[in-house]
């Protein structure tokens, strides 16, 4: 029984002394290999960390820079996230290549993934692209009114996908960027001042000198309206129940649904204490 036992330790031994100088002999034979690519991992896990670390530098940088420029918060943050992303590509492939990686094949492979991802998106990348050309190139800015994508009101905010207008009668409208871009841009606020076009019809026996000069008088006394370019009083069209007149005058942006109202309501009142007509039936 004793000599069974000493036998099967002898054996388990030799199989482990057998074990042991076979994975001594593997290490003898991988054991360049083995070090050089621990130093490559080691060496490819510092680049990325290193990499993580300078993205964020160059963001905070030149979002810092813009900011202290006065550019736009959109602008700059924009231009710091791609940055960061360009950064991190960067240092991600330059890892990868350390390892040995063929980053031929790999950029190939992202390139393709994107081909596909972009043909899935191809609506929402053509509002990215429209949104950065509106965040870039500045056709709207926030407080401008405007009518662009079959929608019109004050631009509370321009996104990346989409720009959000608030209409006059408190309604808030999210408009995709392409739609915005794929028409035309009326951008009424970014000039200072603004015409006015109105009409107002008169009664074919009126006297059209009389009511020329009424409206005009009309106009010279609304201290809303610039005063330093003439109003434009012309008859417009001669239509089959009266004579359209056309009234175009000048006033500031802030001043022009306020100049409408009062200026056809003094309008009124002061044709009818002159005995001018205005018909119930007309055409506009």
């Amino acid at each position: 029984m004793a000599d069974t036992t000493a036998s099967t330790v002898s054996n388990m031994a030799d199989k482990a002394g057998e074990s042991l100088s076979m994975a001594m002999k593997w290490w003898e034979t991988h054991q360049t290999f083995l070090i050089d690519m621990g130093i490559r991992v080691a060496v490819s896990i510092l680049i990325l960390i290193a990499g993580f670390v300078v993205a964020k530098f160059v963001r905070y940088i030149l979002i810092k820079i813009m900011d202290n420029r006065k550019i736009d918060p959109t602008i700059s943050h924009f231009v710091g996230e791609l940055a960061k992303f360009v950064a991190l590509a960067a240092f991600f492939i330059a890892a990868m290549d350390h390892l040995g990686i063929q980053t031929t094949s790999l950029v190939a492979i992202i390139g393709a993934a994107s081909l596909a991802v972009g043909m899935a998106l191809q609506g929402s990348l053509s509002n990215f692209s429209s949104g950065v050309i509106l965040i870039f190139f500045r056709p709207i800015k926030v407080g401008e009114y405007i009518i662009a994508g079959g929608a019109e009101g004050t631009v509370q905010e321009v996104s990346i996908f989409t720009t959000t207008l608030l209409t006059v009668d408190n309604k808030q409208v999210i408009v995709p960027n392409g739609a915005i871009l794929s028409g035309n841009i009326v951008n009424v606020s970014r000039m200072p001042d603004r015409r006015v076009d109105m009409n107002i019809n008169v009664a074919y026996d009126s006297d059209i000198a009389k009511v020329k000069e009424i409206l005009e008088k009309v106009a010279a006394g609304m201290d809303i309206v610039d005063q330093s370019k003439a109003p434009s009083v012309t008859v417009e069209a001669l239509t089959n129940h009266a004579v359209r007149m056309s009234i175009k005058v000048w006033t500031s942006n802030a001043n022009y649904f306020t100049v409408i109202a009062v200026y056809l309501e003094s309008a009124k009142k002061a044709l009818q204490d002159a005995g001018i007509t205005i018909p119930v039936f007309y055409e506009r």
